[in-house]
Formats: C-alpha cells, sequence, structure tokens
C-alpha cells in the first residue's frame, strides 16, 4: 500500500517542477537585457547542470522461475 501511494506522488512532483521551470524561464526572459531587473533564478532539478528532468517511465516484467 505504501509503495502504490509513493509512486502516485511522483507524476505530481514532476509535474510542480515543470510549472516552475516553465514560470522561471518567462520571468527570465522579461527581465533579460534589463540593467534594472533583479536576478531570476531559473528552476532545475539537474545537479551541477541546468532545465530539469520532468519525464521518466518505469516498466515491470515478471519473468516466471520454474
Amino acid at each position: 500500500m505504501t509503495f502504490t501511494s509513493n509512486v502516485m506522488k511522483k507524476p505530481l512532483f514532476s509535474a510542480l517542477i515543470l510549472v516552475l521551470f516553465i514560470t522561471s524561464i518567462i520571468v527570465y526572459n522579461i527581465s533579460r537585457g534589463d540593467p534594472f531587473a533583479q536576478p531570476v533564478f531559473v528552476t532545475s532539478n539537474v545537479e551541477n547542470g541546468h532545465g530539469i528532468f520532468a519525464g521518466y517511465s518505469n516498466t515491470w516484467e515478471c519473468i516466471p522461475l520454474n
């Protein structure tokens, strides 16, 4: 039961990260070139990199043991 509830939370978290990333990119593009604008932190969940990893897939196979 716990496994199922943890699996259900991952797509919601990925969607939230995607929304934060797109919003931060929009704010970055609006403020780009403005010498008086505050620095914009672009949301990222990639360690030592830029962007987001928001798509993933799980595959399950059952191998019968005879």
